[in-house]
């Protein structure tokens, strides 16, 4: 590769400066460039932040070095939220919209055929004499374990958002909850819901640094809680599975790594400011050689700005212990309510209720959970109907194992598509309406006080003139 001037390079670093998160070597002066910019410390302060690290790039040997600057906040946050836009108008496009329809009726498909399954082989009771026989209320209050959910789920981003902006706004908490949670469900490796809850935080009026934060930060609490959880009911319950269950047990026991060197890679890209960067240019070197990726400075150039919002929000929470603490206790709790779900369905169906049992259906629904978590297929459909019958067929009569899958999976999956698709229409028909009208009335609100401000200063000047 030709070696450019002097002048050249020091025009594309300072092009790079606004663009980027990385600066490219000056090899013919074999000097370091180096731009001092202001950011935002915390993320509703104006205090500055020296990052300790920025990554020099050498575009022929393609090596990392290290050197102290202050980076431009704007830029990244700009970046990350244009990332989330990007995706949300994608899963918007009208060929998204009929995958994720195909989708949908795919699951329900699924679930019948798996419910006629079994009614073949099992047999089904019929509707009356279920409901003879069922313990209606308990059914009634497995569906209020739902709101018990969501009302928890809406309690740990309000505690995120409120430690950044000092603000209450429960009801955005919740739509923003429920839209993640719909996302989710309808993407594979339910990796949509983050995007778009960025995405309609920051639409509401939320600044992009919190908007991108909160989200990203919930993840990292909620694989924590799920990972200590798993390993307490792996370590202490596996005796409560079932002999015959193998398969299932070796795949979440895979899941639960996999969980895990997810989660220990995202404890060392948060803390780590030389070797997961390196790691991360031997892996994109790898997918250029491969022909996977397609441009190596524009991929790592959009890696390294994520991984600087990363780092920042991570910072910002996780020095507070009390939001550390108090978001993986409710996470924990969101988990215990969830597998309280089954219980409740063995105990409509069932007389005898004990402590043996709540500790069996828990450890079960836990091992359920980790079997559909890597699933590629959005909603695991498929595996999640055939891991809860196979690891609750115990527990069940013939008649009413039948009827148990149909309310967990209700309760368990098409409650969340249902909740945001009553969100969603909201927003359409009445939400999205009254937003643009704050927000007009918020532009009026500055307009007028920077007028005030403007003639009192006008007044001020004429005073001291004829003074």
């Amino acid at each position: 590769m030709p070696l450019k001037n002097k002048e050249t390079k020091l025009n594309e670093s300072k092009n790079n400066t606004w663009r980027s998160v990385f600066f490219f070597n000056d090899r013919q002066s074999n000097k370091k460039i180096s731009v001092k910019l202001s950011t935002s410390k915390q993320l509703k302060s104006n205090k500055p932040i020296k990052y300790s690290t920025v990554f020099m790039l050498d575009k022929t040997n393609l090596k990392v070095t290290d050197e102290d600057i202050e980076l431009p906040k704007e830029n990244i946050i700009t970046e990350t939220l244009k990332e989330a836009t990007e995706k949300v108008e994608e899963q918007k496009s009208s060929k998204s919209k009929w995958f994720n329809l195909a989708f949908f009726v795919i699951n329900i498909l699924v679930l019948t055929i798996v419910l006629i399954y079994q009614g073949n082989t099992l047999g089904v009771e019929s509707l009356d004499v279920l409901k003879e026989n069922a313990k209606i209320s308990v059914l009634i209050y497995a569906f209020l374990l739902f709101g018990v959910i969501m009302l928890l789920e809406t309690l740990r981003t309000h505690i995120l958002l409120y430690k950044a902006t000092k603000q209450t706004r429960l009801i955005l908490c919740y739509k923003a909850s429920a839209i993640s949670r719909y996302y989710d469900c309808i993407t594979p490796f339910a990796t949509g819901g983050q995007p778009f809850e960025i995405f309609y935080l920051n639409s509401r009026g939320v600044h992009g640094g919190i908007a991108t934060a909160v989200p990203l930060t919930k993840s990292i609490f909620g694989s924590l809680s799920f990972i200590l959880v798993s390993l307490i009911v792996l370590t202490c319950g596996a005796d409560l599975f079932g002999a015959d269950q193998h398969v299932i047990i070796t795949w979440g026991i895979i899941s639960l790594v996999i969980s895990c060197l997810i989660l220990l890679v995202l404890i060392l890209f948060a803390i780590s400011k030389k070797t997961m960067p390196k790691i991360l240019m031997f892996f994109l070197k790898l997918g250029y050689k491969m022909h996977l990726v397609k441009n190596y400075h524009v991929t790592f150039n959009k890696c390294m700005r994520t991984i600087l919002e990363y780092q920042k929000s991570s910072k910002f929470y996780i020095t507070n212990w009390w939001v550390t603490l108090s978001s993986i206790l409710i996470y924990s709790m969101i988990i215990i309510v969830k597998a309280l779900i089954p219980f409740m369905l063995y105990w409509a169906f069932n007389d005898v209720v004990s402590g043996q049992i709540m500790l069996e259906i828990f450890s079960k629904f836990i091992l359920v959970e980790l079997a559909t978590k890597y699933i590629p297929i959005p909603g695991g459909t498929g595996v999640a109907e055939i891991s809860f019958s196979a690891l609750f067929a115990s527990l069940f009569n013939d008649g009413t194992l039948f009827w148990a899958m149909l309310f967990w999976r209700i309760l368990n999956y098409f409650i969340y598509l249902f909740q945001g698709i009553i969100v969603i229409v909201y927003d359409f028909a009445y939400g999205n309406k009254k937003n643009r009208a704050n927000k007009i009335n918020i532009i009026k609100k500055e307009k007028e006080i920077m007028e005030r401000t403007k003639r009192l200063k006008l007044e001020k000047q004429q005073n001291s003139k004829q003074k």
